[in-house]
């Protein structure tokens, strides 16, 4: 299958230099790069609406700063790498461009097609492997909430079992008490149901907060229908 052209966007407001770029770009024979112009800051922000795999800069735009564009498209959510063409090769450009976002800069009179070629795909793999680290990260802190709320589920379920471990003890003294036809029988009994179905909602949150795994069962929507009777019709 044909690789798929990598979509450069080159803002540059000098039309020779951008020629000159363009036809580095072109005469690399081991990938095919699709070329966009943009002449302008302005210009560019609204071109990197659209979808690039790399966006190459100029540290010089007129009366406007490359690097600026840089800072702004990464905060408007340019995702892919931005790189830094300039024509001088000093350690302040290089410390200036790192500072403002790009992944990398080109000097100008040092470009062939190959090292562009490198640098374009270092930067993309780099930008990707720093993404897939991101995502990573944010997996990881989820799983890191998750297991905060299945810890604090555990530990309120735990005291709730024991508050409802009295009130069915108690339930099953009252009950021991009564004639089977006492009125106040079916009141005691309908007590210790929602004690056993909060009981049973209970054991849930217990697994759920220490990771086991429920086995789900079949039921009897009558039988379970029938148990509430009294509490739906009130």
């Amino acid at each position: 299958m044909e690789e798929a052209p990598i979509r450069v966007l080159l803002v540059e407001d000098d039309e020779e230099d951008y020629l000159l770029t363009g036809r580095l770009l072109r005469d690399d024979g081991r990938a095919k790069f699709e070329v966009k112009w943009a002449r302008s800051y302005d210009a560019a922000l609204e071109e990197l609406k659209s979808p690039y795999d790399v966006c190459l800069v100029d540290y010089r735009l007129g009366a406007d700063n490359g690097l600026a564009l840089i800072e702004r498209a990464i905060a408007d959510g340019f995702l892919g790498p931005m790189i830094v063409l300039t024509g001088r090769g000093d350690h302040d450009v290089d410390v200036e461009a790192m500072n403002a976002g790009a992944a990398d800069y080109l000097v100008k009179d040092q470009l062939t097609p190959q090292l562009m070629e490198r640098v374009i795909r270092h930067s993309i793999e780099r930008k990707a492997a720093e993404a897939a680290l991101r995502r990573t990260e944010e997996q990881l802190r989820q799983s890191q909430k998750m297991d905060a709320i299945g810890s604090l589920a555990g530990g309120i379920a735990n005291d709730f079992n024991n508050i409802l471990s009295v009130i069915l003890s108690y339930s099953d003294l009252l009950a021991a008490d009564l004639e089977s036809g006492d009125p106040m029988r079916a009141g005691i009994e309908e007590i210790k149901g929602a004690g056993v179905r909060a009981a049973d909602l209970t054991r849930q949150l217990l697994a759920f907060g220490r990771g086991l795994v429920l086995q789900p069962r079949i039921v009897d929507l009558n039988d379970v229908l029938a148990g509430m009777e009294k509490m739906l019709r009130r």
